[in-house]
């Protein structure tokens, strides 16, 4: 084992340990650490990971699974070339366009892979945990509490 030679970087709030889980990476994309990504059920890529976007037509039928621990270039590869750590529980610092304190206690769901809104009850919404508390101009999401997915049909 090396002893670090630069500080690390986090998002997270809380626990050191927890559920990390691997999955293999979709072809074309690049995700970035702390991204927030979601297996795709549709489409190029279904069965991969892949950083989560806004997706108003629910076409790539995301589901989120957590937060990248680590960055991966798959730009120029094919589907499961790669491979990538991700955390599937604690709390995480996001950003969110206007901020209240009348924020904490609700669900967030993904505008990118980045950035989240509350939810509102729209069938393309990605739920991926919720809100406990403001920092700033941002906020931190509790991503253990959340559905994996809001069913909208009978394949979901």
């Amino acid at each position: 084992m090396t002893a670090l030679s630069a500080n690390l970087g986090t998002n997270q709030r809380a626990k050191i340990e927890g559920a990390i889980q691997a999955y293999k990476v979709a072809a074309g994309v690049h995700i970035y650490r702390y991204a927030i990504v979601a297996l795709t059920q549709a489409g190029a890529g279904a069965g991969y990971v892949a950083p989560m976007i806004a997706d108003t037509s629910d076409a790539k039928k995301q589901v989120f699974v957590g937060i990248a621990l680590e960055e991966e270039d798959n730009s120029s590869g094919d589907n499961g070339d790669l491979t990538i750590r991700v955390r599937q529980d604690s709390k995480w610092k996001m950003t969110k366009a206007s901020v209240t304190q009348t924020d904490v206690g609700k669900l967030a769901v993904n505008l990118d892979d980045a950035t989240v809104q509350l939810y509102t009850g729209s069938g393309s919404e990605v739920i991926i945990g919720r809100i406990t508390e403001i920092s700033g101009a941002d906020v931190f999401v509790d991503i253990t509490e959340k559905p994996s997915r809001i069913a909208s049909g009978a394949n979901d």
